[in-house]
């Protein structure tokens, strides 16, 4: 079922990020040090988890895998994990100068 661009399951992957922003707002009001990397890699988890949308993911790719071994799957699943974290990667130190270049500004986002 599809309402406009969004599928339900980039509907359920957006309340589930929502919810970690949500919880992780409310339950860490006194932070400490450690508290605030933990806040960060949270709230960077639930960022990325609406990003690459893992629940949409997994129908496609076992669609697009359906006919392979088990051992086909699981290395194309391991490159495609690798390739992803690689973009990331990529997109996380030439961001800011992507970004600088377009003339779009942090705040605007």
């Amino acid at each position: 079922m599809v309402w406009g661009t969004f599928s339900l399951t980039h509907i359920i992957t957006l309340l589930i990020s929502a919810g970690f922003i949500i919880g992780v707002y409310f339950a860490l009001k006194n932070r400490s040090q450690k508290t605030q990397i933990i806040t960060l890699f949270i709230l960077s988890f639930a960022a990325l988890f609406s990003v690459i949308n893992p629940l949409g993911s997994v129908p496609i790719f076992l669609g697009l895998t359906q006919d392979d071994s088990k051992e086909s799957k699981n290395k194309t699943a391991l490159w495609a994990a690798i390739n992803v974290c690689i973009i990331l990667l990529i997109s996380f130190f030439i961001g800011e100068y992507v970004l600088k270049f377009f003339g779009i500004s942090i705040d605007v986002l």
